[in-house]
């Protein structure tokens, strides 16, 4: 269970919040203390620590009912909940024409991701999000992918953020809704490794032709062609 919200809190909140304090800053500043280095040190520490000592130190015990993977999961989570707080505070204290409330609402999107998250591991009646972690994590990542890339995109545009898009919610709400009603029922009424592997491949399509839209997009306002480069004309 740590490794799944660990997962979902290092790999979602840092690089989602990142891209929205750069929206509203319009820029990225990184104080000496912050949660990206502190992620990278830490990755690059736990590389090394299994090298030399081997994967097995991980499994030590290391007190109060845990061994020392658990304390490095408990530790991921709390650096991703820094770098939403620090981000959060960099955005709200930014001057612009937006409210705070203005700026907050738009990470909405990230807490329904968060949300369905936790119902599908709580609720799920076969355990999926313990037993599939990496599978459902490719799941929500195709999601989450659609607004961190449209915060950058709408950054260097220069354009007015909308990030709750039903491409996002709708997949998630349906995978969701069917593990929180096995829960309740005892068994999904669709096979939830079924479902989970289709919505997988439904994302990643989305997310294709979502990508495609965008090139487009950014083709039109640098008024340049996509798919192939133009022949310079020869001068006379």
């Amino acid at each position: 269970t740590r490794a799944y919200y660990a997962m979902a809190v290092v790999g979602f909140l840092p690089v989602f919040t990142a891209a929205w304090e750069e929206y509203h800053i319009k820029g990225v500043f990184l104080p000496v203390i912050n949660g990206p280095n502190e992620g990278l040190f830490a990755l690059i520490a736990c590389h090394m620590v299994s090298f030399f000592y081997g994967v097995d130190w991980w499994h030590k015990d290391a007190g109060f009912g845990m061994v020392r993977a658990d304390f490095f999961m408990l530790y991921c989570i709390f650096l991703g909940q820094f770098t939403l707080v620090q981000n959060a505070i960099v955005v709200l204290k930014a001057k612009t024409t937006l409210t705070a409330w203005e700026k907050l609402k738009s990470l909405r999107i990230l807490a329904y991701i968060f949300a369905c998250l936790i119902l599908v591991q709580v609720c799920s009646p076969t355990d999926i999000a313990l037993r599939k972690t990496r599978w459902v994590f490719y799941f929500f990542l195709f999601g989450w992918a659609k607004p961190v890339t449209l915060l950058h995109v709408w950054y260097a545009t220069n354009e007015e953020l909308k990030l709750d898009r039903l491409s996002v919610i709708i997949p998630m709400f349906i995978f969701t809704l069917n593990s929180v009603l096995g829960g309740f029922l005892g068994q999904a009424p669709i096979d939830e490794d079924m479902l989970l592997y289709a919505g997988i491949i439904f994302n990643f399509l989305l997310y294709l032709h979502f990508m495609v839209s965008i090139f487009y997009h950014m083709a039109e306002i640098l008024d340049i062609r996509m798919w192939f480069i133009t022949k310079p004309k020869k001068s006379d």
